[in-house]
Parts: C-alpha cells; sequence; structure tokens
C-alpha cells in the first residue's frame, strides 16, 4: 500500500473495487456492517468515508482489521455548513448530501456508492465491472417512481461527475428550490443526470417495500445482490424486545399514514412486516460480531 500524505491513511494502489459512503458518526454500527457484508464476498476493497465526525481512532481501528483482507478505509472530511440551510424533511439526514463531494474528494475514476441502509449478499463484481464508459452512472429504477432512479446504489463514472460540475450545479439546485425536495439528494440527482444513466436490474438495488416487491409474500428473488432498506421500517429499528417498544412502533406506523406523512406503501403491509424484513437476520448477526471474530470467520475470503 502507498501512503496518502493528506490524510495520514493507507491507500490501496492494488483495489479491485473502489466503494464510497457517506454517514455520520451515530451510524457507526450500519457502515461497519455493510463494510462487513462486502468483505464476505470480495478482498482488494478501497473504502472512502465522507463524514464530519468519525475520530481518527475509528479509521486506525477498523484499518487494522481491513488489512487482512488486503483493504482499506479512507477519511474524507467534510464541513457540513454547505446544508445548514438546506429545506428537507425530519427523517432526511444533511449525510445524504456528503455524496455531492464525490467528485472533489476521490480521484479514482469508477466508484460505487452504498447507502449505510443496505446489506450485499451475493458477490459484487458483476455489478461493478459493469461497462459505464459511455454514461455517468448506472442505477436502478425506483420502485415506486416512473422514469427515475433510486439514489442509494449507483455505479458512478466518476469523470464525467467532475465534468458535470456536480456540487456547484446541485448546490444551486437547492438554493432555487422553495420548497423541500421530496427525496432530497435523489430529486437533485435525477435532474442532473436526466436521460444519462444506465438502468440496472433490480437485483442491483432491491428496495423493501417497494411497490416492485411481491409484497403479499414478501420474497425477494434468489438472484438478489443489493438489499436496500428503504423508509423508516429498518433492521436496527425492528429489532426490540419489549411490549412497549412494540407498540410505539406500532402506533408510530399508524401515525405516519394516518396523517398522511408516510402513504406510499400499504398500511397493512408497513404493519404485517413491522418487526419482520428480509435478510433482517443476517444483518444483525453481521452488526453484532465484533470485528476480531468476523476476521477469524472470513480471513480466507477471496476475490
Amino acid at each position: 500500500m502507498k501512503f496518502n500524505k493528506r490524510r495520514n491513511m493507507p491507500k490501496n494502489q492494488y483495489a479491485t473495487m473502489n466503494i464510497v459512503m457517506a454517514a455520520d458518526y451515530s451510524y457507526k454500527i450500519q457502515v461497519e456492517t455493510v463494510m462487513k457484508s462486502i468483505l464476505q464476498y470480495h478482498t482488494k476493497v478501497q473504502f472512502f468515508l465522507i463524514n464530519k465526525d468519525y475520530p481518527k481512532e475509528w479509521f486506525v481501528y477498523i484499518n487494522e482489521k481491513l488489512n487482512i483482507f488486503d483493504s482499506c478505509i479512507m477519511d474524507k472530511k467534510i464541513t457540513p455548513i454547505l446544508y445548514k440551510n438546506f429545506k428537507t424533511f425530519d427523517h432526511i439526514s444533511e449525510a445524504t448530501f456528503y455524496r455531492y463531494h464525490i467528485p472533489e474528494l476521490i480521484e479514482e475514476d469508477k466508484v460505487l456508492y452504498l447507502d449505510s441502509d443496505i446489506l450485499i449478499v451475493a458477490d459484487l463484481s458483476s455489478l461493478y465491472n459493469s461497462d459505464i464508459a459511455h454514461t455517468s452512472l448506472a442505477a436502478v429504477r425506483d420502485a415506486n417512481l416512473k422514469n427515475v432512479f433510486n439514489a442509494g446504489m449507483l455505479l458512478i463514472n466518476n469523470r464525467k461527475w467532475r465534468e458535470k460540475n456536480v456540487l456547484s450545479r446541485a448546490l444551486s439546485i437547492h438554493e432555487q428550490s422553495d420548497d423541500a425536495l421530496t427525496f432530497a439528494d435523489q430529486d437533485v440527482l435525477n435532474i442532473l443526470f436526466e436521460n444519462e444513466w444506465l438502468e440496472m436490474p433490480d437485483r442491483y438495488n432491491m428496495q423493501i417495500f417497494g411497490g416492485k416487491l411481491d409484497l403479499k409474500r414478501y420474497t425477494v428473488p434468489a438472484d438478489a445482490v443489493v438489499i436496500h432498506y428503504l423508509t423508516a421500517i429498518k433492521p436496527w429499528s425492528t429489532y426490540k424486545k419489549t411490549i412497549k417498544s412494540r407498540l410505539g412502533r406500532l402506533y408510530r406506523i399508524v401515525a405516519a399514514y394516518v396523517s398522511g406523512r408516510d402513504r406510499r406503501y400499504p398500511l397493512r403491509i408497513a404493519l404485517k412486516n413491522r418487526e419482520t424484513l428480509p435478510f433482517e437476520k443476517k444483518w444483525h448477526q453481521l452488526s453484532q460480531l465484533s470485528w476480531e471474530d468476523f476476521v477469524e470467520n472470513n480471513r480466507n475470503a477471496k476475490n
């Protein structure tokens, strides 16, 4: 590995895959779970974490573990003051906007961006090796909206993003918007890259609670690669054991539906699946597994 003097962090010059995430420190368990799910199938991965508050000690510790997989993670700090006055809804964190900085913070020409509410359940090679030389990005169509892509998984042609001057143009769109954009950065990216994206099969971004799932049986195709937990119903929010917490979740789901804050999904589906999500058990197993135990269990992982 060569050394990156700017951040005093290792940089893997032999990486076969560049993966970007963006999150605040309060989401470190989710970020680590995504990374573990990837490392079950891959080595030689170079991770980039765009963040404002992860301590140096966290990167040192994680890199010690990643080194066993010939992988590393790079600390990409930003100052989020740019987003202080952005109009968003309560459930949307400012971290969702950090991906605008990918072209200026990451020099690699091809990167895979993943939200932190994602779980990888199969080899990513077929996705990552997709040819995007002549397009700005590859993504999966949003399960509930026509003619737009879901921004939770983006295979990015970073050269074209630099040419597009994404950060400056994205900020301009926000400044000109009088109201909160319904889907925050996803709206902006779809404006910027209208007719400039390659549509990928659903299995590369299986949107849980999305309209394209078989909601009655709640099945996920056997060839699924990326599981993406939409809405406020996540694996970490469903894993509750007390009656009080379960009743509280039931109340919040019904209240959100009755008030009109969240009617994108049938109430019966939200209620039925308030505690059970596809791959929920796998998510919890990985999230609760220490890095020491994870390394011991997966040190023989292959490319």
